[in-house]
């Protein structure tokens, strides 16, 4: 909606980070301006709109492997098939509410690509159902 002399009316959404999961508000000068994903001011991480998160989640076909050998070394790592070399760090959580029910999976992988020298990030976020 435009006010008088051209204004145009602030737009603000919801936003949950996929990385952190912060939560907060993103607000835009205008709905011209809007990006259903920006950058999450808590840890620069993935900041999305909430109703767009399914676009973002995951689906099913995340496969993770995660293998220790040795207490003193990292795990291999396979994330749909391709192993993860160069680990910096693992985490790893598994909820769910009774022995019966579906839970969630949620799980980041921080490794060093040697190929470009960067350090990159994998996540993978399921939302507890029901």
């Amino acid at each position: 909606m435009e006010g008088e002399e051209g204004m145009k009316r602030p737009f603000q959404f919801k936003a949950q980070c996929l990385v952190c999961d912060h939560k907060g508000t993103v607000l835009h000068n205008s709905k011209e301006e809007y990006l259903e994903v920006t950058v999450c001011p808590k840890c620069n991480g993935a900041f999305v709109d909430t109703w767009k998160l399914h676009k973002y989640l995951n689906s099913t076909n995340n496969q993770m492997e995660i293998t220790m050998t040795n207490p003193n070394e990292p795990p291999m790592i396979k994330l749909n098939g391709q192993v993860i070399e160069g680990i910096i760090s693992l985490d790893y959580k598994y909820d769910t509410s009774d022995a019966e029910s579906n839970g969630q999976h949620n799980f980041s992988i921080q490794y060093c690509d040697k190929e470009t020298s960067t350090i990159r990030t994998a996540v993978v976020h399921k939302m507890l159902e029901g």
